[in-house]
């Protein structure tokens, strides 16, 4: 896991960027490299997971065709292309045992097509010096951030958009600031910053000549039928069980690629169904030393969720490390992670917390139970289909009446989701479209891809989620708050296989079971001990409502008036949201959206805009 950093010109003056201001992404090694005519930069800072030798140091030159890496992520199936390439009679020199070099060869193998063999996570630029191009590419779900912009006839390109906003006259875009209101996060399409965008997940695009050119290579499965394992007939021919030890064998499948690592690994075990089934499949991989188990408690917390993680892990025989927390210590943590984000989030808290107290031990991978909520459907957006048919099918002036009775009502009545897969990313708004319009903000609708429609609700509402939700939040707050302190977590939910498989079985089956994540608890239930699939779900988090109003008061405020001022929002009304708030009428992360979004913009140095009332 690493940080990346690119400029490209064509008059030969490819300006050196300060990879040191990512360091904290890669602390074990940095690098750079300039072609021989001024044409193109490239740094790297390296976090060493595989081999650690020099011989993993990158940027990456091929000297037998002149092409350069810089490369972020891991490649779980690099050992399996290495054997393809060979077979397919591509005759090439190892120097190391990394995964970027399979990557480099791979290209020189395959072109942009080794983008779709790939699996696992990845950013990834390449410079192809037989056609002066650089070539860029993200894995399917968004793991891996890379942002890029032009300025006078240069491109750069970044982990992390710190190392370019400050190279370029960025100033704030009024639909950035409302796209991340609105979400908790940013999207791809609505950066922050004028100018500086993120390349797509699931996308190459190549740089050349001022040009642009992006194309997707990996989609999901328009239909079912599309996929050649998950007929529909053959499900139901052959039944549920089958399918469902399919979905174990590929769980199995993916721990084991993701335990791949010459250093050792972590499991950030919760207690719940997710992180206990990667932490039984882990401890039978055989894998030498056995994976520790790292749990995170808060001291003042009313339930404590480690007797379940302790339980877990004493049956599957792993070191299980319980990190007590006060709050004076988790209180402190809060402020430090706001001003650690790379890009401003709602929900990152948790996720930083625990990553710190991780690296603090000297781990450098973690394994996490991301993604099966979204696959196996464990959100309320999956049970609450019923209720989005019964108000879709209210008249619109009915809904506008229901308004009246208090803010959920309010919320509802402003509902316009007219698919599952919008209803799932309409329960997902924190501000909604009449709040940002009192902002004085301009508001954009979220388009349903087409060919989503030919899938059944199941499948809309969990690709959704994972294109929107856990795309920018959950898995940007993974990547920015765990390199914030070193740290590279991996997500087996998220294999390309696994996910393939699971999107395409038919609503049927996966609601077959009665409850939540039915055919996961089915797959793995001889796994997981009942005091676990048992209970209700729960979580490690923080009682930030009162600390808002406490604690954190001054915090709170304090970035409340910077939200005022570096943004161009109808003050008046802002504080009347924030009158609110102080009187529990709004929920809190709404103001916490904007309280985290004031201390960025002061802390990255922008410009206050002129009060807009």
């Amino acid at each position: 896991m690493c940080g990346i950093a690119v400029s490209f010109s064509e008059d030969g003056r490819a300006p050196r960027m300060d990879i040191l201001k990512m360091r904290h992404r890669g602390p074990d090694g940095c690098g750079e490299w300039g072609s021989a005519d001024g044409n193109v930069w490239m740094g790297h800072t390296r976090l060493a997971i595989l081999d650690l030798s020099l011989a993993g140091n990158q940027p990456l030159h091929d000297n037998s065709n002149g092409n350069t890496i810089v490369f972020n992520g891991e490649i779980y199936n690099h050992l399996a292309l290495r054997a393809e390439m060979a077979a397919s009679g591509f005759v090439a020199t190892w120097n190391s045992s990394c995964d970027t070099e399979t990557v480099l060869k791979g290209y020189a193998c395959w072109g942009s097509r080794i983008f779709e063999k790939l699996e696992g996570m990845f950013a990834v630029v390449i410079y192809d010096a037989a056609e002066s191009v650089l070539v860029a590419a993200r894995d399917r779900f968004g793991m891996k951030p890379l942002y890029y912009t032009r300025n006078d006839g240069t491109l750069l390109l970044s982990s992390e958009t710190r190392l370019i906003s400050d190279k370029i006259s960025a100033g704030i875009s009024p639909s950035g600031v409302s796209s991340y209101l609105r979400a908790g996060a940013f999207s791809e399409r609505d950066s922050l910053f004028k100018n500086i965008y993120a390349i797509e997940p699931g996308h190459k695009v190549k740089f050349d000549a001022g040009i642009a050119t992006v194309t997707p290579f990996w989609a999901f499965r328009k239909k079912p039928n599309d996929s050649c394992e998950c007929l529909p007939d053959r499900f139901y021919r052959d039944g549920e069980e089958k399918v469902a030890f399919r979905v174990r064998e590929l769980i199995q499948n993916s721990v084991q690629k993701h335990l791949l690592s010459d250093v050792p690994i972590a499991i950030f075990l919760s207690g719940g169904i997710d992180s206990t089934v990667i932490t039984a499949m882990a401890s039978k991989c055989g894998v030498e030393p056995k994976p520790s188990a790292l749990s995170v408690v808060f001291q003042e917390k009313e339930c404590d969720e480690s007797k379940y993680a302790s339980l877990v892990a004493k049956r599957y025989g792993l070191d299980h490390v319980r990190i007590m927390l006060a709050e004076d210590e988790v209180l402190a943590l809060v402020k430090e992670a706001v001003f650690c984000m790379d890009v401003p989030s709602v929900d990152a808290i948790n996720t930083f917390i625990v990553s710190k107290k991780a690296a603090e031990m000297k781990i450098k991978v973690a394994l996490s139970g991301l993604g099966s909520d979204e696959l196996f459907g464990g959100y309320p957006s999956f049970a609450e289909l019923q209720k989005w048919k019964f108000f879709k099918m209210l008249p619109p002036f009915v809904r506008r009446r229901i308004g009246v009775f208090g803010a959920t009502a309010a919320r509802l009545s402003e509902m316009n989701a007219a698919t599952p897969f919008e209803w799932a990313a309409w329960r997902r708004i924190f501000w909604t479209d009449a709040k940002l319009k009192s902002f004085g903000l301009p508001t954009r609708k979220v388009v349903q891809p087409v060919y989503y429609e030919h899938m059944d609700s199941f499948a809309q509402v969990s690709i959704s989620e994972m294109t929107g939700y856990m795309r920018h939040l959950l898995l940007k707050d993974a990547d920015q708050m765990a390199m914030a302190v070193s740290l590279e977590i991996r997500v087996p939910f998220l294999d390309n296989s696994l996910v393939d498989y699971v999107i395409s079985i038919p609503q049927a089956i996966k609601t077959h079971y009665g409850k939540g994540k039915g055919l996961l608890l089915e797959a793995c239930k001889d796994l997981i001990p009942p005091e676990i699939y048992s209970r209700p779900k729960q979580g490690f988090s923080l009682p930030m409502d009162a600390w808002m109003r406490g604690q954190l008061q001054e915090f709170v405020d304090e970035g409340w008036g910077l939200f005022k001022s570096y943004t161009p929002v109808k003050n008046a009304e802002a504080d009347r949201y924030y009158q609110a708030f102080r009187k529990k009428e709004l929920h809190w992360t709404r103001i916490w959206s904007c309280v985290v979004l004031g201390h960025y913009l002061k802390k990255n140095g922008s410009t206050p805009c002129a009060s807009s009332d």
